[in-house]
């Protein structure tokens, strides 16, 4: 009966550490994600600035920066 026991420990553990490193690596795919969305959106953002800015001084007299850019 020991021996059982111990055998369904060792399934436990290693049950654990497989839903731990399924867990690590979706929150590794979600983070680089995150990362990745994170960065378009910065580029989709400017654009829009950008055109906006544009839109506003046709003729490119002003040519402003905006906070943030160089």
């Amino acid at each position: 009966m020991r021996a059982v026991k111990e055998e369904i420990l060792r399934e436990i553990a290693a049950s654990e550490g497989r839903t731990r490193a399924v867990i690590s690596d979706v929150e590794d795919g979600l983070m680089q994600d995150f990362a990745e969305l994170r960065t378009e959106l910065k580029r989709s953002l400017k654009e829009l600035a950008d055109k906006e800015a544009a839109a506003s001084d046709p003729l490119g007299k002003g040519k402003r920066k905006l906070p943030g850019t160089s």
